[in-house]
């Protein structure tokens, strides 16, 4: 593998499986055009991937909502408020009235392990916890 190649590697964590497979074959299929002597076809390859990468970065640093990630997660909303509570899941707070902002790349991570789902009687406790509502 060439060095521009090696610093191709790896995509971003929380890249998609899919999308991971895609690169990988498309690095390894880099290596028999640069083995069968089409280096400048391999390069520009390269130069595609290296583009495909960024947009990948790109992407899974788009910030969502609390109501886009909980479509995302088929879940409710407040079951994206309680893993941020919990820090299961890091979020961003802005604007005035410090509504949460997720990071795609970090629901994808989470959304891979699945925490706890909904739990109602859990959700009523942690709701009169102290310092919970203010």
């Amino acid at each position: 593998m060439t060095d521009f190649a090696q610093r191709l590697l790896p995509l971003p964590p929380g890249t998609p499986l899919q999308l991971v497979e895609f690169y990988e074959l498309a690095m390894e299929k880099n290596e028999v055009l640069r083995e069968n002597g089409a280096s400048d076809q391999a390069t520009a390859r390269e130069a595609l991937l290296a583009g495909f990468r960024e947009a990948c970065a790109e992407w899974l640093d788009g910030l969502l909502t609390v109501k886009e990630a909980a479509r995302i997660c088929d879940c409710s909303e407040e079951t994206i408020r309680r893993w941020i509570r919990d820090e299961k899941l890091r979020s961003r707070q802005t604007g005035v009235r410090g509504h949460h902002k997720i990071r795609l790349g970090d629901l994808l991570q989470l959304d891979g392990e699945q925490p706890d789902r909904y739990d109602p009687k859990a959700d009523a406790q942690d709701g009169a916890a102290p310092g919970r509502l203010q």
